[in-house]
């Protein structure tokens, strides 16, 4: 993910911890058109882990302004 400045492999490894791969499960669902149990399988991890990170991207935009900058910018170009 460029505008994380993280490789693919690293984001799709299971114990990767960054918030590039909770941008990456939410856009997935936003935008890919796939649900939480497919990006499970995608990324190695459970459906319900996909939906908890989901979550926590969440409250962690409300308290980053400069993160849901980045984020919004991430879907304008996916518009």
């Amino acid at each position: 993910m460029t505008a994380f400045e993280v490789e693919r492999q690293e984001l799709l490894k299971k114990g990767y911890k960054g918030v590039a791969r909770g941008v990456l499960m939410e856009l997935l669902y936003r935008y890919g058109r796939m649900n939480q149990r497919e990006i499970g399988e995608l990324m190695g991890i459970d459906y319900s882990a996909v939906s908890v990170m989901r979550k926590r991207l969440s409250g962690l935009q409300k308290r980053d302004r400069n993160l849901s900058g980045e984020i919004e910018k991430i879907k304008e170009r996916l518009q």
